[in-house]
Parts: C-alpha cells; sequence; structure tokens
C-alpha cells in the first residue's frame, strides 16, 4: 500500500502547532509557534484571530515543506483547539472582533441568563453551570449590550474552530465537543437548545451547524492551496477540543479513565459513560458517542508559571528562562520554606467558579528568596490539582491510582515529583507529549476511513504513547510538608473570599 498521511492542527492557548503523522504514528515533520493573550483590561482574556490565521498558514506551510511527501499523500486535516474561544463572524466569515476565551470574565455580569432561567434547569440541559469559562455565549450578551455595531454585523458566532474550518473551506461548522461549552447546546441531545436560544435571544439561522467530530466538514479551497501547498479538496475534519483530542489519542474512551493535561490551564480528565454531572466540573460530550469527559478545569496552572518566569527572567530567550527557572526551584525544600502560592491569576475554574478570587504568596519573610516563590508557584498548582482529586474520588465516587501526564508541563520533572508528593498519585509521562495534535490527526483519519473505528486508530499509536518515565509519591515528604501547607491552601481561599469581592 501506498505510504500516506494524516495531517493534525492544534491550536493552544500560547501555542500553535501542525504535525504530519504517518499511519504508524510516526511523526514525520512538526511547526509550532508562539501565541499572545491579549488583556486590554483587567478580567479580559482575548486572541488575535487573524493574527493566529496567519501564523496557521505559516506553519501549513513549514510542515508540509519539512516533511517533504507528496501534498496529495496527505489524506486528511483535522483541527483541535483551546476552549471555548467565542467569535463573531461577518458573511465572509472574517472576524468582527478579537476572540474571547474561556478565562475572560466580562461576560460575568450579564445577568438577563441568571434572572430568567433557573439555573438548576439551565444545567439539567447543558451539564454546566452558567459561568464564561463553559458558557460562551454570554459573551454574545456582553456584546449585544456593549458593541451593538459588532452585534448586529454578526453572520455567525461560533468558536475558533468555526473560524478556522471556515477559512479552510468555506463552511461554518462547530464540533459537539465545542458547542458542550456554548451554554445553549442540550449535552444530551446533542443539539442546539431551541429553549436556550431563546434565552439568549439567538436565531438558529446565527449559529454554524454540530458536526459529529469525525466528519468531514469540507475540503481545502483552491486559495489556501495556492497559499499552503496542500493538496486542494484535502478533507478537512470538524476535529474536537484539545482534551478531547488528547483523550482520544490517550485511549482514555472507558468509564473511570482519567489523565491530565498539563497547559496553560492544568485540566484533569474523567471519562464516563453515564450523564452524572457534577456543577464544580467543566462538562462535555466525549468524541465517542454515548460517553462524557468530566474535567477539572483550572484556570492558570502553566500560565502562572509563565507569568512568574516572564518576571523573573526578563530579556532571557524562552528556553533559557525555563532552564534557570528549574534550577532555582531545586534550590528550595518541600513547603517552599513556608510561601503557599495561590494560582487565581484570572479568577479560578474547579472547584471555585469564582472569578473575583485573585493570586497570592503568602507566608513571605525575609528568609525567603525567589527560589522559594518559584517552587511554591509548583506547589500551589499541585494543591489545586489534590483539591479536584479529592472530589473525583469522593463525590464521583472514582478510584485514582496513576494519572499519566500530557501536555508542555509534563517536561518538567520537578514539577511531575511535586505532584506525585501532593497528591500521593503515581504520576506517568509518556514518551510523546503532543497527545491533542494526535489526537486531531487520529479525528481525520477515522473521518476518510483509514481506520475504521476509534480502537484502531487508538492501537496504530501504541509505540508513540510508551510511558517514559513514573514518577512515586513520597509519604513522608507529604506528612512532613505538604499536609499541612495543603490545609492552609484550602483555608486561604475562604478566609480572602470576601475581601476579593472588593477588588
Amino acid at each position: 500500500m501506498q505510504e500516506v498521511y494524516l495531517l493534525g492542527i492544534d491550536i493552544g492557548t500560547t501555542k500553535i502547532k501542525v504535525g504530519i503523522f504517518s499511519l504508524k504514528g510516526t511523526l514525520k515533520s512538526f511547526a509550532t509557534m508562539s501565541l499572545e493573550i491579549l488583556q486590554p483590561k483587567s478580567n479580559y482574556s482575548e486572541v488575535a484571530l487573524t493574527t493566529q490565521w496567519g501564523k496557521l498558514l505559516q506553519c501549513l506551510s513549514i510542515a508540509l515543506k519539512e516533511a517533504q511527501v507528496s501534498p496529495k499523500k496527505i489524506k486528511s486535516i483535522g483541527i483541535s483547539t483551546l476552549c471555548p474561544v467565542f467569535v463573531a463572524l461577518d458573511a465572509e466569515g472574517e472576524p468582527l472582533r478579537a476572540g474571547i476565551i474561556y478565562s475572560d470574565q466580562r461576560s460575568i455580569k450579564q445577568k438577563k441568563i441568571n434572572k430568567t432561567f433557573p439555573e438548576k434547569e439551565f444545567f439539567n440541559i447543558t451539564g454546566n453551570r452558567i459561568n464564561p469559562a463553559v458558557c460562551s455565549f454570554s459573551n454574545m450578551l456582553w456584546i449585544k449590550d456593549n458593541e451593538p455595531g459588532i452585534f448586529n454585523k454578526t453572520s455567525i458566532f461560533g468558536h475558533i474552530d468555526t473560524y478556522l474550518i471556515y477559512k479552510l473551506t468555506g463552511k461554518f461548522a462547530i464540533d459537539w465537543t465545542n458547542a458542550s461549552f456554548t451554554g445553549i447546546y442540550d449535552i444530551k441531545k446533542n443539539i442546539w437548545s431551541k429553549e436556550l436560544c431563546a434565552l439568549f435571544g439567538i436565531s438558529l439561522k446565527k449559529l454554524p451547524a454540530i458536526f459529529a467530530p469525525i466528519t468531514v466538514v469540507g475540503g481545502i479551497t483552491q486559495k489556501i492551496s495556492k497559499l499552503t501547498g496542500l493538496e486542494e479538496g484535502t478533507p478537512v475534519i470538524a476535529g474536537a477540543a484539545d482534551t478531547a483530542c488528547s483523550a482520544l489519542a490517550l485511549g482514555v474512551t472507558n468509564n473511570g479513565q482519567i489523565f491530565q493535561t498539563s497547559g496553560g490551564s492544568e485540566v484533569t480528565s474523567i471519562c464516563s459513560g453515564i450523564p452524572r454531572f457534577d456543577n464544580r466540573f467543566a462538562n462535555r460530550n466525549h468524541i465517542v458517542l454515548g460517553k462524557w469527559l468530566f474535567h477539572g478545569a483550572m484556570s492558570t496552572g502553566g500560565t502562572s508559571l509563565k507569568w512568574i518566569n516572564e518576571i523573573f527572567y526578563p530579556g532571557l530567550k524562552e528556553t533559557y528562562r525555563y532552564r534557570k527557572m528549574d534550577k532555582e526551584a531545586r534550590i528550595s525544600s518541600p513547603g517552599a520554606n513556608g510561601v503557599i502560592f495561590l494560582p487565581y491569576l484570572s479568577g479560578e475554574r474547579t472547584p471555585k467558579w469564582d472569578p473575583h478570587t485573585r493570586g497570592i504568596f503568602w507566608g513571605l519573610t525575609l528568609k525567603n528568596n525567589r527560589s522559594d516563590m518559584i517552587r511554591s508557584v509548583l506547589e500551589g498548582v499541585a494543591y489545586g490539582m489534590r483539591e479536584i482529586i479529592e472530589i473525583i474520588e469522593g463525590s464521583l465516587e472514582i478510584k485514582v491510582n496513576e494519572i499519566g501526564i500530557v501536555g508542555g508541563g509534563a517536561k518538567n520533572d520537578l514539577w511531575n515529583q511535586i505532584k506525585a508528593d501532593i497528591t500521593q498519585k503515581k504520576i506517568l509521562r509518556y514518551k510523546f507529549h503532543e497527545t491533542a495534535l494526535l489526537g486531531a490527526a487520529l479525528l481525520g483519519g477515522i473521518g476518510v476511513n483509514i481506520f475504521s473505528n476509534y480502537k484502531e486508530a487508538i492501537t496504530k499509536v501504541v509505540p508513540l504513547l510508551k510511558i517514559e518515565k513514573s514518577y512515586y509519591p513520597n509519604s513522608e515528604i507529604f506528612f512532613r510538608y505538604y499536609s499541612r501547607n495543603f490545609r492552609i491552601y484550602k483555608s486561604l481561599y475562604v478566609a480572602l473570599k470576601n475581601i476579593n469581592q472588593e477588588l
């Protein structure tokens, strides 16, 4: 059989990635570029959509050139995206404003939803609470009230995948894993909720069609073919949200399976065959029909690390900055010599769902130094992870023995060990970290019938997902240092909650 390839696209919080894979799971080529989160005001978080599109075109061209394969041999294109990123597009698919990402809190003040629709009923339909992080169309209400000119010009409201798929194919679309975080989607029926659309005051004509993640939406247009070198007509798959794509690549398709994505945000995900939702989690349809993913999603896990990194090491190249930071963190000791960090730099999602909470370094004295502060950031995120796992084992009654970690943060040995010690769970690091990218490519393979089903697709990439390293929990360190600090960590949020409301 002639060698053919699958192309994956992954739009993350801080990076855009394109990879071309063989059917054996070998990464033939890889291209990446950095992305920037825009914060024009406090509590605002946006992305420049046209800039992202330009970088995607560059990455597609670079990956294709480096792969040194005929464009005709690339049989499909799958897309993974951070979620949600709310977009407002005109009739030509062009953005009328910047995309609004999950950590943006401006629309938390849109009280219309809460006043006119009981939250319990809203939760029963969507599987989620009324919060911008899982109810992106609250941003539409904000635009209607604050940017009426843009609202009136908008032809389609959707997510970033809606924008990218249109640019590639000329078709408006959204997959059901992305639709799950709009706030107007019925998570059990897999359709737009007419009742909630009426509540939000949006016509179904202004919404993209909902597709299964493996559906071929359209083909690469002649224009994009000329810009990138891709073959005109190459099938573009609906794709899925990044954590759902990672779940597919890791084979997390059975009840009770768990993994963590360590990126800009830290997301601990559990697969379930029963739609028994807990409102402390972000809940969505899985790629696999009849399965759901429950996400314990922290807003600024890796972003907290990036933030402290840029403050302490300005002017240095990114790779060198992180190397230097890791070295300094190791100078400190478990417990960070009494310094505790709350990683709430953009409010918090799971389990707090509090847009007003703030980050803090607590316990600083004259004896503390930079190394203690860096280590406290690593530990603070791990405390948040433990808090989520306690809910999984308690309320959801799912026993957790070990957790596979993927994403950029998985490369950090010290952080993985800190997570193991604080959670008291075995942590597994995979040989291959770009699982969202791989999952997107696999969706393409299923969509064009190269793979007959999910199981066949997963078995093809087993060599990529070998365990590279295991981190075992040290109970002595936990009880000596972390047990007390974890109690303080939880108490600090409660103690500061009312004060933070005044900021």
